[in-house]
């Protein structure tokens, strides 16, 4: 539907209208797939085919859809017919909604889809978004592209700050939120990197196609965790990496198939359990067993050789013990007793120094 102060129509010879001018308080209501309304001090307007029409605002207009409005130059664009409404505006381009604000410096609408292109920002809580587009969706899901770099809170959980190449929200702000190219999310407790990272809540994550997530440690430094697919999860308190996983941190190394890290209340790593052609390297023992646990804090482990052999060694003074099970720290190298059956172990090393005797009174 269309309203004006005035309406100047032209004709062509045989009759046919060519075009109309729409002037003073311009209103043209267009359903489409999200309705929306054009307001201007001038519309002109030319027929095309298929009961179409195109239209110019060459001053300063407003469109309206849902609870929002957003505010341009000038702008073009088409409705009616068979074919998706259309508007390109001109920018800079502002506008606001019962969410926030937004705005770019171009602006484009398209059977439903609103993009904002070129410098475009969003601060629509959860989110604050910055990227060269961002698209409203049809279906209420928001999707940035280009130099993507954001920003989401949540009630009772961490801020978390974002880049990536593109990144695409759940209808009205919610989860899940993919974040696509290499992605960098950062909380207060640490990054995690990949090439694909899914939030699927306010404190769960899963890293995809080779992750990197550092934590930080209660002394100060950093410990990272490595794997083909790592999942974070904050509710239980746990980090899991599986496919060539890995944990690095203060003179230590771990290497396993599937590697989990048991968190605090602060999501800072206090205890690994490795499966699968375990290996670590510490600062004073590295051993290898098919399934691990070590603690940063206290520097001491368990080797299990699961049917196999456990394989720890003490570097200085030099010792060597195998087993089915064997247990290691800065005052601990040992086969562990295994129920219902011997525990036979094997130790080699250097013999440790005779001590001088000392005769009664002091004298040799």
């Amino acid at each position: 539907t269309l309203s004006a102060e005035t309406a100047t129509a032209s004709f062509a010879p045989a009759g046919d209208v060519t075009a109309v001018r729409l002037a003073g308080k311009v209103a043209v209501n267009v359903p489409g797939t999200v309705p929306a309304t054009l307001r201007s001090e001038r519309v002109d307007l030319f027929p095309m085919k298929d009961e179409r029409w195109r239209w110019i605002s060459p001053g300063p207009l407003s469109v309206s859809r849902a609870d929002g409005e957003a505010h341009a130059p000038s702008g073009s664009g088409a409705f009616g017919g068979k074919a998706p409404e259309t508007a390109l505006l001109a920018g800079p381009v502002e506008g606001r909604d019962g969410k926030g604000t937004f705005g770019g410096d171009g602006a484009e609408l398209h059977d439903g889809d609103w993009v904002l292109s070129g410098h475009a920002f969003s601060t629509r809580p959860p989110d604050d978004v910055k990227a060269d587009r961002i698209t409203w969706k049809a279906d209420g899901a928001t999707v940035a592209e280009g130099s993507v770099r954001g920003r989401r809170t949540a009630p009772d959980a961490p801020e978390v700050r974002y880049t990536a190449d593109k990144v695409r929200t759940a209808r009205d702000g919610g989860y899940p939120v993919r974040l696509k190219g290499s992605v960098h999310v950062e909380r207060a407790s640490g990054t995690l990197e990949a090439p694909v990272v899914t939030l699927s809540g306010p404190r769960t994550a899963t890293a995809e196609g080779g992750a990197v997530a550092v934590f930080a440690a209660k002394d100060g430094a950093r410990q990272t965790v490595r794997g083909a697919t790592l999942v974070f999860d904050g509710e239980t308190h746990a980090a899991r990496a599986e496919g060539g996983a890995s944990a690095q941190g203060k003179d230590y190394r771990v290497d396993a198939a599937l590697l989990t890290a048991t968190l605090d209340a602060q999501d800072r790593p206090v205890r690994y359990d490795a499966r699968g052609e375990c290996r670590f390297d510490g600062a004073n023992h590295k051993g290898t067993g098919e399934r691990m646990t070590y603690d940063p804090a206290s520097q001491s482990g368990e080797v299990f050789g699961e049917g196999g052999v456990a394989d720890v060694t003490q570097k200085k003074p030099y010792r060597r013990v195998t087993g089915p099970s064997v247990a290691f720290g800065p005052k601990r190298l040992e086969v562990l007793a295994r129920t219902g059956g011997l525990s036979r172990g094997r130790l080699e090393g250097v013999p440790p120094e005779k001590q001088p005797r000392t005769a009664a009174g002091g004298g040799r």
